[in-house]
């Protein structure tokens, strides 16, 4: 911690030495210095010559000022420049710094990344006060024109710099620990600085606004004036460097102090002495000026160095992504040239031959810091090619979940705590194949308390328990960010993440860091969090400590019950019979489900089970490409696949650009073992590749094809991985039925030892499949054969069956009506999978009984070309359709098959000749709904569920709907509850005059329907807002995009690409939630108009024609349109799975529908009993 201490020293040394132990107070936003506040009233006489003049060798204020600020413990280790410039008031320091890399400490352990160098280069370059501002004034204030680190600018960020001085000095805690100040005088003002520092702060006499520091000077502290001090009406009008007369360029610094404030012929008089002064400089250094600026002799040097430092750094062929960034460095050298090397930069205007030695100096690192991390990235890329193990296997399954799909995932799992708050208040990701990986953009909650909290964790502090934010008057508690970061996809499943660039703020504030700039190593770990954090969530299935049955049967149970709970307390929920108790029972019912809804309290724990996991186990820093490296190992969550060894690993993730499809994916592949190296190779070759290193962005005069979601299983590779389990699996049962056959019991045992996939045609598969049958029985008493042979007799036979089936997605609308069903079955969607069996085969060997013997007679049946066969088919499913056509209302959605719980995924069911399959929406989980797409063709590519022959695929393909995330629907219960605050006040006022009064303060209009501004929005921007994330929503509203884009600050995720996703949850449970939330702002503002237009003074509110307006444009944009949406299409069907209870067919969907028919109760109650 040493390092933390000398550098909050030094800043408090410094700080000091500016102050002169002036009484202070920091002030974040306070507006222009204003005279009227500092009138001398005393005497208000004007002077017009100075009472004390100091003129002070330069050398000697350059010696004084390195004697304080590289003083014992000071963070300042070298300070081999000042100067002063008397043409622009100017001070210059350049030196090193040590800045502490320890508050992070704890993140970076986790994070995998080392740690940031404490020894820093640093420069920076203020004005000192005008003499007006300070004779006026009586505040010394200095503005920044340059403040860097190494090559990262902090100019923007000197706000936020000031934000975080004022509120640390404030912790005297800390400010003793940092200052090692004894505890026999921690409370003692007069000996500890720390507590003058407080008080300093508390009467408001230092202010930071936007570049400026503005301080209130005490003259006795002041070396020359303090013999001054006693004299009352003395003030300091000038401090600055001037030209010694006589000279061109000798400069010394001159402080004027005088009574009073002067008058105009003193400003004369000294305007008139630094003109001469300025005019002599420029004279003497316009030559400099001509010879530092000369550009086009600069870019002859750059590109020799651009060329030499190639060479040395031997970076021969390489990608083109890798070469466009070599052939980027001497623009961006050049760009740089011209705002650097410029008179209307003040440090050059001051020093040209220093600033053009500098910059070329920064050049040179600037080109060799790019030469190594395209060296460094060269060879992550040659290591990627020369991955994989010899051979030609290829992944059993691949993944794509396109740019829609992500940002559904993305903004449901964004409910993520860290340190007790929620580490992003918005979050997006951009799939960028041209980096290739993800561009991570959003706002990021940064307590400053809380990081410095973790970082001197064991230290004798006390942290206050409020928060401390970089600036939340701008912001609020989400500092906007992005970064860039690319993904690498090594052998043996290890993911290596690489961060680019990262900025901070928004605007003329943002603050860009690269790869090769330290100062970005510790935001990297923020950064780092969330993209494992994605990834886990959309890519990594949850492990379990339990034997996966146990603990899945456990889960559905706990969530059964859970459900039950919340129905009950559903059902002590009054609806009410007044206008204030129906809105009132409307934020009940969100808070219920909010509270209690056991998806959303899972979805929590689901997420932070796997953090952890992937943090403490998963993850380490790979030192010699600089990445850190993800272990997404699926032994992770179970060693073994039945009885083989669980050696299924992951082989890419990648962003990639699917051309003909017009869209970005995420893909990701999985196989058995260690990656091909033919499989490595491929990816370098295909055409995904190329187009990823060209992509400039999707082709906006075409859309993007339906796909969210695409999984391509590999039928030879498949096979091969179902017959290793078969096998080892048969192996160990084998054992199990030896032991049971030993026992005189009767005993059956069916185990599969084969399998075998193909495709046989356009849309057919073929399936074959052997299974080996055991049965141990007793003959009976009577049977003569016991009389000769065994009592336990042991038939084993081997049966070969073997089928073609045609594979269709249909709409349910098709074979709903012809299907005899129990009358409250429940479809969850649109649409089914028909698999239409076409011929089969089997075959019997060993112990036949008579029926097997005339199997083997028939042989083969082809039900397409035999009337016999049809008829047999459709006997042997109206057999089936007995056990799978549940007709028992109390029975169905509720099927259970070797013990699994078939409902929870699909539903099967059969038709005269078809066997269909439902998916559950919720199959894949709770993030989004998926839905089979039925039959689409997007340039020339066949999409929904295709079998090809000639690649031997089988492909679906599935839409994906975004269900409303938990965060989301927080933000709307919050809302209903605001609006009920919010209101209260002005609905419960008796007084007419009194009412009026309040509303035309604005108060009520500003925070209901007017302030976008992020930190303080409003309620009904943040129903826009809402509308913005989900794009049904916003279509159901006809919300203009364009609002909602700027109520978010970001461009909506739901609408990021022109695919129009108008389609909404199972349940339709988004309407309900908005539906709610907008009757509660609208009946509000209803009840308030009725109480104005009853007392007869709604006439003298001056927006009461706004309040109208707005009052009917929620009751019909809003209300009306998403009520009658939902009654179209959802009411009846929520209303049979309410009925019917959760089931395994319905638990995923059942809480969605419960509040939504809760909602739909009251929205009813309210429409029928108060609209006019």
């Amino acid at each position: 911690m040493k390092t933390s201490k000398s550098w909050l020293i030094g800043l408090s040394l410094l700080l000091t030495m500016l102050m002169s132990s002036a009484q202070a107070r920091i002030i974040y936003d306070f507006t222009a210095l204003d005279q009227r506040q500092e009138r001398v009233i005393e005497n208000p006489d004007i002077t017009e010559e100075s009472l004390v003049t100091l003129n002070l060798p330069i050398e000697f204020v350059k010696q004084q000022m390195r004697q304080a600020l590289l003083a014992d413990g000071s963070p300042i280790k070298a300070l081999p420049r000042i100067e002063f410039d008397p043409m622009q008031n100017l001070v210059i320091l350049e030196g090193d710094i040590e800045i502490p890399a320890d508050i992070l400490r704890d993140l970076q352990d986790i994070a995998g990344s080392e740690a940031v160098p404490v020894m820093h280069h640093f420069r920076a370059a203020f004005k000192l006060p005008s003499a007006r501002v300070l004779a006026l004034t009586r505040f010394f204030q200095i503005e920044f024109v340059e403040l860097k680190i190494g090559e990262m600018s902090y100019l923007e960020a000197m706000n936020v710099i000031g934000n975080f001085t004022a509120n640390i000095m404030m912790n005297t805690s800390f400010m003793n620990w940092a200052m090692d100040v004894k505890p026999e005088i921690a409370d003692n003002e007069d000996e500890n600085i720390n507590l003058k520092l407080k008080r300093f702060i508390e009467r408001k006499e230092l202010r930071f606004r936007d570049r400026s520091v503005a301080f209130k000077l005490d003259l006795a502290q002041i070396a020359g004036l303090d013999a001054y001090a006693g004299i009352e009406d003395l003030r300091l009008w000038f401090v600055g460097p001037v030209v010694f007369k006589g000279t061109q360029d000798r400069v010394m610094l001159r402080v004027e102090a005088g009574l009073n404030k002067p008058d105009s012929s003193w400003f004369a008089a000294l305007k008139d002495r630094l003109d001469h002064d300025a005019r002599s400089l420029e004279e003497v250094r316009s030559e400099l000026y001509t010879k530092f600026s000369d550009l086009a002799a600069l870019s002859t040097h750059f590109q020799q160095l651009v060329t030499s430092t190639r060479n040395d750094f031997r970076l021969g062929a390489l990608e083109p992504r890798l070469e466009s960034e070599i052939n980027d460095i001497h623009p961006t050298l050049m760009r740089r040239a011209r705002e650097i090397l410029s008179l209307s930069n003040p440090v050059f205007k001051a020093d040209p031959e220093n600033t053009h030695y500098l910059f070329v100096k920064e050049a040179y690192e600037h080109v060799v810091s790019a030469m190594t991390e395209v060296k460094r990235r060269n060879f992550i890329t040659s290591s990627l090619q020369n991955g994989g193990v010899a051979g030609n296997g290829k992944p059993f399954l691949e993944k794509r979940i396109s740019q829609d799909a992500l940002n559904q995932a993305v903004r449901f799992f964004r409910d993520v705590d860290f340190e007790g708050e929620k580490l992003f208040t918005d979050i997006h990701l951009v799939i960028a194949p041209q980096v290739p990986g993800l561009v991570i953009r959003g706002r990021m909650n940064i307590d400053i308390n809380v990081l410095m909290a973790i970082g001197l964790e064991g230290e004798d502090i006390e942290w206050p328990n409020e928060r401390m934010r970089a600036d939340e008057k701008t912001w609020g508690a989400g500092v906007p960010f992005e970064a860039t970061i690319r993904l690498h996809m090594m052998d043996n499943s290890w993911l290596g993440i690489d961060l680019d660039k990262i900025s901070l703020f928004e605007g003329s504030q943002r603050i860009w860091m690269d790869h090769s700039n330290s100062h970005g190593a510790q935001l990297a770990n923020y950064i780092k969090m969330a993209v494992a954090q994605t990834l886990i969530t959309t890519l990594i299935d949850q492990p379990s400590d339990e034997a996966p049955a146990v603990e899945i049967e456990n889960a559905h149970q706990k969530v059964l019950t859970k459900i039950q709970g919340q129905s009950q307390i559903y059902a002590s929920a009054r609806v009410g019979d007044s206008p204030e108790q129906i809105l009132r029972s409307l934020v009940d019912v969100a808070r219920i489900d909010i509270d209690k809804n056991p998806f959303l309290v899972a979805g929590r724990e689901y997420v932070a089970g796997k953090t952890e996991l992937l943090f403490k186990n998963l993850v380490k820093h790979d030192p010699e490409s600089d990445l850190l490296m993800l272990k997404l190992d699926p032994r992770v969550v179970s060693d073994t696949i039945v009885a083989t060894e669980n050696n299924v690993q992951v082989w890419n993730i990648e962003a990639v650009f699917d051309k003909k499809l017009n869209n970005t994916f995420l893909d990701l592949s999985l196989g058995y073992g260690k990656r091909s190296k033919s499989y490595v190779q491929s990816l370098f070759t295909r055409a995904e590749y190329s187009d990823g290193q060209n992509f400039a962005g999707i082709d906006e005069s075409k859309g993007r094809a339906p796909r969210d979601l695409g999984v391509e299983i590999n039928l030879s590779s498949f096979e091969k991985l179902t017959n290793r389990i078969l096998s080892d699996a048969a192996t160990q049962q084998n054992k199990v039925v030896e032991d049971e056959l030993k026992k005189d019991e009767e005993f059956e045992s069916y185990l599969v030892r084969d399998m075998g996939l193909s495709a046989v045609r356009d849309g057919v598969l073929g399936v074959n499949i052997t299974l080996t049958h055991v049965k141990k029985s007793k003959r009976g008493w009577y049977n003569p054969s016991r009389w000769f042979g065994e009592t336990w007799p042991v038939d084993r036979k081997t049966l070969s069956l073997s089928a073609e089936m045609a594979l269709s997605v249909e709409p349910v609308s098709k074979y709903k009506d012809e299907i005899k069903l129990a009358p409250n079955e429940v479809f969850l969607g649109d649409e089914l999978l028909r698999f239409d069996l076409r011929a089969v085969k089997a075959n019997a060997n060993g112990d036949l009984g008579v029926l097997d013997r005339a199997v083997n007679l028939i042989g083969g049946l082809n039900f397409g070309s035999s009337t016999i066969a049809r008829k047999l088919k459709k006997i042997i499913l109206k057999f089936a359709a007995g056990y799978l056509n549940e007709k028992d209302p109390s029975k169905n959605g509720n099927t259970v098959l070797g013990g699994v719980h078939l409902n929870q995924f699909v539903k099967v069911l059969v038709h005269d000749e078809e066997l269909l399959i439902q998916l559950n929406p919720h199959m894949m989980g709770v993030a989004f709904d998926v839905k089979l797409l039925q039959g689409h063709s997007y340039n020339g590519k066949a999409l929904g569920l295709t079998v090809n022959p000639n690649t031997q695929k089988l492909s679906v393909d599935l839409q994906t709907i975004g269900n409303l995330a938990a965060v989301d629907k927080a933000e709307l219960a919050w809302v209903m509850d605001e609006a009920m605050k919010l209101f209260a006040p002005y609905l419960n006022e008796r007084n007419p005059t009194e009412l009026v009064r309040k509303l035309n303060r604005l108060e009520l209009w500003d925070r209901s329907f007017y302030a976008t501004d992020i930190t303080k929005m409003a309620l009904y921007p943040r129903l826009i807002a809402m509308a913005g994330r989900y794009d049904a929503l916003a279509s159901i509203i006809e919300q203009d995009q364009n609002i909602v884009d700027a109520v978010l600050g970001l461009q909506s995720a739901a609408r990021a690409g022109d695919q129009a996703k108008r389609q909404l949850t199972v349940a339709g449970v988004e309407t309900m939630y908005l539906a709610a939330a907008g009757l509660v702002l609208h009946g509000n503002m209803q009840r308030l108009i009725d109480k104005l237009d009853a007392m007869g003074v709604s006439n003298q509110v001056t927006y009461i024609d706004d309040m109208r307006a707005r009052s009917q444009h929620l009751a019909t944009n809003y209300i009306e349109r998403l009520m009658s949406v939902y009654q179209a299409k959802y009411q009846a069907n929520n209303a049979k799975i309410i009925a019917k209870g959760p089931t395994d067919w319905s638990y995923a969907t059942f809480p969605d529908a419960k509040f939504s028919q809760e909602a739909w109760t009251r929205l009813k109650a309210w429409v029928t009993k108060f609209n006019n």
